[in-house]
């Protein structure tokens, strides 16, 4: 993916229902391209006829072994059912595994049903449901720079 697919990459995002701008996707594009653990890939018709996109990255946890997941897939409406989304999976997968995962996770909403029998023919299985909690946060949170715990003594409940 490069900067200039951002206006189609904006478009086709908002399809997936996350809109954003052409200066945004620019920004994001530009954020993770030199991100090794991280890659955007795009499936096209023909050179500059962009008809999807995938964002796959690794992800390193205390509590689980490492694996890579899906940030985002999205196929152009008229482009669904033409294998373009099976072929931007694949190139997905194939990244993973050079990158050493042993596993790929994606999330998937529940109001997506259609989505969910794309994955389970293309081999994924159903792990469990969740639900999605968030948070904003206030720009006036500082953290110790280069700290990467911090010791909380919570106050003694009597």
């Amino acid at each position: 993916m490069h900067a200039s697919d951002a206006a189609i990459v904006a478009e086709l995002s908002a399809e997936l229902g996350y809109p954003a701008s052409a200066a945004l996707i620019t920004e994001r594009i530009a954020l993770l391209s030199d991100q090794t653990t991280h890659r955007l890939l795009v499936a096209e018709l023909a050179p500059d006829s962009l008809i999807g996109w995938v964002y796959v990255y690794g992800v390193k946890s205390f509590q689980a072994d490492r694996y890579a997941e899906i940030g985002g897939l999205v196929v152009g409406t008229r482009a669904r059912r033409t294998g373009a989304g099976s072929g931007l999976m694949q190139a997905a997968e194939a990244w993973a595994h050079e990158q050493g995962y042993a596993s790929m996770r994606l999330r998937s909403g529940m109001h997506r049903p259609e989505a969910h029998l794309f994955y389970a023919a293309i081999g994924y299985g159903k792990v469990r449901e969740s639900m999605l909690f968030q948070k904003g946060l206030a720009t006036q949170f500082t953290h110790a720079a280069g700290s990467t715990t911090t010791r909380i003594h919570p106050p003694l409940q009597t």
